[in-house]
């Protein structure tokens, strides 16, 4: 099997070694691709050891009056409300949870059809004269073939296929989960399931009093209660709240101290601290795990960075920020005109102002970008760069021993790595260090085209080239190309087929020897798997990876005849 490289989403593999570098200032000998790259059929044998059938294809009742779906992992949940002698019925996958006098909200089906990990998929009937049933992939598709209003709303569907709802019962509203009321309440607001579906929450209004409500338990009261804040893996949760006369922080269920103003709250990347600022007077202080800090003018959300050798780009925070263990808490303040640097409340640093932080964990080195008059500067390891009108994507290397960034004066662009500074015309859409910390690519837009660079010396060009992505050990190098509204795989030179807009992004195999997408011609569905490409599908759903993810093998959902399958595909060795 050939090892050589494809493109997702249009895009396009290029191994980054020997000829195919050529000098910045030389002109590649051909700027595109020139010859056709062919792939291969394998046939999936849905029957086989490596495919389970998850069952049918659902489909809807024709009085269906309200819809929502939800993706999860590998399979579509879907709910429905249906009119029954004067009542509203709600149903989950056929299973009807209870009947209520009304249901909230008058809402258009495109509404509530896309779930906040990615677009809903089902087939509809409609009421009325013709049947039409159609497949959609996007909310815009939706919203342009089907305008017509539906009474009720099934509010949110987690990953387990939880239903919750609003509903109304002799006279008051009840938020329901899987057909189970909640408490009576006058009004319920931002009922909702928290964005990795761990948390069932909705605020409850009674007699002019709000309580948030969490997995059914109440927590304090207060005349104005909002929406929540979850830490990575949502351990934890947090939200701001007013009395009618302070602000408070509820942490856990557990109400802070009052305020007359509070900042966004943070939680530390392994979730057992936190940080934000809050107003007392006309003076502000970071508390951090309910402990107050020093006592400043303002407390400036200024975006911060934490790199490490996983994430050398992230994770990023605005305002009081808190390293991996909670160590060190980093943000910027104001003492009179100046901004102010401040590391575990200590003073560090002294600025006209900061625009952002980068904290290199591993290292424990200091990127920061401030500002002298109208231009910007970048300083590292106590060195200031050039004064540049705008300085953008900063990263420090995997291990943490070297540094990039672009930046732009007197309509040139620059880019920087390790102090060293190439010079452009054009503009730096991306740039990267490969995972061993050895190169640097970056992507230049020029005169219409797009320039892929590793170390300083041109690789490829293409008239639209976009979502880079590198392979682990950073020799072979995915983006999009695009042309004439087409998306192509590209390899080694060698241009594959045509696929239209929705393809997945490319992931690598652990070891480097494989890459894999699926793509979409027409109304039929593919896998690719290095150069070969697999039957037609009538729909797939690939399991969401992390851009940065390499799985072992490939896990995607397909429809095929009315049934569902999850197909895993290990890769060879």
């Amino acid at each position: 099997m050939r090892t050589s490289v494809i493109v997702i989403a249009a895009g396009l593999l290029i191994c980054l070694q020997g000829s195919l570098c050529v000098s910045q200032t030389t002109k590649p000998a051909s700027t595109q691709p020139v010859s056709s790259l062919a792939l291969t059929e394998f046939i999936i044998d849905l029957n086989g050891p490596n495919c389970k059938k998850l069952g049918p294809k659902r489909t809807i009742p024709d009085d269906v009056k309200s819809l929502a779906s939800r993706k999860t992992k590998y399979s579509e949940h879907l709910s429905y409300v249906v009119t029954n002698n004067d009542k509203q019925a709600v149903y989950v996958d056929g299973r009807l949870l209870g009947e209520y006098d009304q249901l909230a909200g008058v809402v258009e089906v495109s509404d509530i059809l896309v779930s906040s990990k990615g677009p809903a998929v089902l087939e509809m009937g409609l009421t009325g004269g013709n049947e039409r049933r159609f497949w959609s992939t996007d909310a815009f598709s939706i919203r342009n073939r089907f305008k017509k209003k539906y009474v009720g709303q099934i509010y949110t569907i987690d990953e387990n296929g939880r239903v919750a709802f609003l509903a109304k019962k002799d006279s008051k509203w009840m938020a329901f989960l899987d057909g189970q009321p909640g408490p009576e309440v006058d009004k319920v607001d931002d009922l909702e399931f928290s964005p990795k579906k761990n948390m069932f929450w909705y605020i409850g209004i009674k007699d002019s009093v709000c309580t948030m409500y969490v997995e059914g338990k109440a927590g304090p009261e207060f005349k104005v209660v909002y929406p929540p804040a979850f830490s990575r893996n949502e351990k934890r949760m947090a939200y701001q709240a007013h009395d009618g006369k302070k602000c408070y922080m509820v942490v856990d269920g557990i109400k802070g101290e009052p305020y007359d103003a509070i900042g966004s709250i943070n939680f530390s990347w392994d979730e057992s601290h936190y940080a934000y600022a809050a107003q007392k007077g006309d003076k502000w202080i970071v508390v951090c795990n309910g402990k107050e800090g020093q006592v400043y003018d303002d407390i400036y959300q200024t975006s911060v960075t934490f790199s490490t050798s996983r994430l050398p780009k992230g994770p990023d925070y605005c305002g009081p920020a808190l390293g991996a263990d909670g160590k060190p808490l980093l943000y910027v303040a104001r003492k009179g005109k100046k901004s102010i640097l401040v590391q575990d409340d200590t003073d560090i640093g002294e600025y006209e102002f900061v625009n952002f932080l980068n904290y290199n964990l591993d290292n424990h080195r200091f990127a920061i970008c401030h500002s002298h008059v109208r231009n910007r500067i970048l300083r590292i390891d106590g060195k200031d760069s050039d004064e540049y009108e705008s300085i953008y994507e900063f990263t420090f290397s995997p291990d943490g021993k070297r540094y990039a960034f672009a930046g732009r004066k007197n309509d040139i662009t620059q880019a920087v790595i390790d102090g060293k500074v190439d010079s452009f015309n054009g503009s730096i859409n991306w740039l990267q260090f490969s995972n061993d910390s050895n190169n640097i690519f970056y992507v230049i837009y020029n005169n219409g085209q797009d320039l892929f660079i590793n170390n300083g010396k041109e690789v490829f060009r293409s008239e639209r080239m976009f979502r880079p992505v590198l392979s682990p050990n950073g020799k072979k190098f995915a983006c999009v190309l695009r042309r004439n509204n087409h998306n192509y795989v590209v390899c080694d030179n060698l241009t594959g087929p045509e696929f239209d807009d929705r393809l997945t992004i490319i992931h690598f195999s652990p070891d480097d020897r494989h890459f894999w997408y699926t793509a979409v011609r027409g109304n039929k569905y593919y896998i690719v798997v290095d150069d070969k490409i697999s039957q037609a599908f009538d729909y797939m759903s690939p399991r969401s990876y992390d851009v940065m993810e390499c799985p072992a093998a490939i896990e995607v959902e397909v429809h095929q005849k009315g049934e569902v399958y999850l197909v895993t595909i290990p890769f060879e060795k």
